[in-house]
């Protein structure tokens, strides 16, 4: 009897980081498709307080859907809504990089995600054990990072480390979900936003050190 429910337990913890995967692939193939079919004076051309207001309404709203519906479509609907007001919102970004930079970006990008997601995997105990720890670095981080904009100092190695700590500590809280599939996207919309911020910190960093 236990081994069946352990069994059943294991099947769950794997459709979940199954689901999350996807989910996640999902929303970044909208932001490669949009990225390279949409021309960024498309976006140009739209009223900056409407492009704000738009974007700020449509993924908020979305979070707030996600999170508080435990349908997994109305969940996926919340996602979506995030995901695509994001892509509009860095297609002008993107484009205004060598596509070898942001080539290298993303490789980059997805390494670090992968060596997080691998590491999840291979210790989940030593990463629910440091949710806590890393929630005070992201309020530490965040408020060094503040300082140093006010008093002029360069950010790009504050950067990587607030978008690296955004995602540990969200991938340590993906560890304690309960592994439903409604759970799965919901936690997606977190890391989907932490993977994105990282990508564009990390882009910002290798445009300028090109320049």
């Amino acid at each position: 009897m236990e081994g069946t429910v352990a069994t059943a337990s294991g099947q769950s913890v794997r459709t979940y980081c199954f689901m999350l995967g996807i989910v996640l692939c999902l929303g970044f193939s909208i932001n490669y498709w949009m990225v390279t079919l949409i021309p960024a004076s498309a976006v140009m051309v739209i009223n900056p307080i409407v492009l704000l207001v738009g974007y700020f309404v449509l993924a908020f709203g979305g979070i707030w859907l996600s999170h508080s519906s435990d349908d997994p479509r109305i969940s996926l609907l919340g996602y979506l809504m995030v995901v695509v007001p994001v892509g509009v919102v860095i297609i002008p970004f993107v484009q205004s990089f060598n596509p070898l930079i942001v080539e290298k970006a993303v490789l980059f990008t997805a390494m670090l995600s992968g060596i997080m997601a691998f590491g999840g995997f291979l210790f989940p105990q030593f990463f629910r054990s440091i949710g806590g720890i890393l929630f005070w670095a992201l309020l530490a981080a965040i408020i060094a990072e503040i300082i140093m904009m006010i008093i002029g100092y360069d950010l790009a190695a504050m950067g990587w480390i607030v978008a690296v700590i955004f995602m540990g500590y969200d991938f340590s809280m993906a560890l304690k979900d309960e592994p439903t599939i409604d759970a799965a996207i919901d936690r997606a919309v977190s890391l989907y936003l932490d993977i994105i911020n990282l990508f564009i910190r990390v882009l910002s960093i290798m445009g300028k050190s090109r320049d």
